[in-house]
């Protein structure tokens, strides 16, 4: 559960970010019908996903693509491209409301899903839904990304987000 107390400030980050680019779409439809808001939350973090690569360790040798992996060596999954696969999704750079989405990687999967991912989710949904009547006075006037590289991951996040109220 600790992940979820660093991915969640990083979600709601992402998805002030994701609104005040086209706050007046999101608004009206997400104000409608809190089905689309958990949507939209789910869309948010398959087209930017707060873990952006990770890394494993090939386990033996195997050839994908017509390209060799040796054991023992480490590989990059590119969890944004894998989302963003136009054979799994219908435009998949697009934020869609109404497609059913939900095969994303960007939590992981198996084994190695993250134990947080729903507690993210419900923190999300809480505070957007706490703050959705207001949405429309809050503006980001100033903000920074970078990557942050672990270990065995490449987390995308805020450096500095400023949001001004009106």
């Amino acid at each position: 559960m600790l992940g979820a107390l660093k991915t969640s400030p990083i979600l709601l980050a992402l998805l002030l970010h994701t609104l005040h680019a086209d706050q007046r779409k999101w608004l009206q439809a997400l104000s409608e019908d809190p089905e689309l808001l958990r949507k939209f939350i789910e869309e948010c973090i398959r087209t930017a996903p707060v873990i952006r690569k990770s890394v494993k360790e090939v386990i033996e040798d195997v050839r994908i693509g017509g390209c060799p992996m040796h054991s023992g060596s480490k590989i990059y999954l590119d969890i944004t491209a894998a989302n963003r696969d136009s054979v799994v999704f219908d435009e998949p750079e697009q934020i869609s409301l109404h497609a059913n989405r939900h095969r994303h990687l960007s939590f992981g999967v198996g084994m190695h899903q993250c134990p947080g991912m729903q507690v993210a989710r419900h923190n999300a949904m809480i505070i957007l839904r706490t703050l959705l009547p207001d949405l429309a006075r809050l503006h980001i006037t100033d903000s920074a990304w970078y990557t942050d590289v672990t270990d065995d991951k490449f987390i995308y996040q805020p450096s500095y987000l400023k949001v001004k109220y009106n």
